[in-house]
């Protein structure tokens, strides 16, 4: 679907549920283009109607360095960070809860590359936004407590993306990004660490109301 398929989709869902505001969750394989997704839908409506659409990002729950460092197993901690198992699905689940809530600024926290942690509060939304886009790896997923998510969303939408494009996108972000000096680094990276947390994620994802294509425009 077009990001204007995906807008109309998203006013219609509004319209129709009678609420205040909505929630749109999209999830996919790492690569698959969810951002970028999020990015172009939230801002196709801001443009009808300013401010109606903000979007939210799950990387604000990445556990910090300093919280990996406690984990039983550190290094392991490091090395797969990314993985399910280093964010902090419980605050991700108290957030979707507290979404639809649009009587008040929502504070969530956002993810400085730079520091390469998350900033507490790093985003606000706006009581006037109406549509909320949360996007993330591991908001559809079947086991718990991530499994809580799809109750507080009111329409989910599942990116998917040849695992070849995912990864030749994966590894020239790694490079682009500062992670990796030169694109073999981001292969293998995108290969030892990405590709199987998207694996994951298949295995484990919930159906989804709409499947789109990573190449949508």
């Amino acid at each position: 679907m077009s990001t204007d398929q995906l807008t109309r989709r998203a006013l219609s869902v509004l319209k129709d549920s009678g609420k205040d505001r909505i929630v749109v969750t999209i999830a996919g394989i790492p690569g698959s283009g969810k951002s970028t997704a999020a990015a172009n839908v939230a801002a196709a409506l801001n443009a009808i109607s300013p401010g109606i659409a903000a979007v939210v990002g799950m990387d604000g729950f990445h556990y910090s360095r300093a919280q990996l460092d406690k984990f039983n197993d550190p290094v392991s901690a490091h090395k797969f960070r990314g993985a399910a198992f280093t964010f902090d699905a419980e605050k991700v689940v108290e957030l979707a809860r507290s979404l639809h809530d649009s009587s008040r600024p929502i504070p969530v926290p956002s993810f400085d590359h730079a520091k390469k942690d998350p900033v507490k509060d790093g985003i606000v939304i706006d009581p006037k936004a109406k549509i909320i886009i949360f996007e993330g790896l591991y908001l559809h997923l079947d086991v718990s407590p991530w499994s809580e998510l799809m109750s507080y969303s009111d329409d989910s939408w599942f990116v998917e993306i040849d695992k070849s494009v995912a990864r030749d996108r994966l590894a020239r972000r790694h490079v682009t990004s500062g992670i990796c000096d030169t694109l073999e680094q981001g292969y293998e990276r995108a290969d030892f660490n990405d590709l199987p947390n998207g694996e994951f994620i298949i295995e484990h994802n919930q159906a989804s109301k709409l499947y789109i294509s990573g190449s949508a425009k």
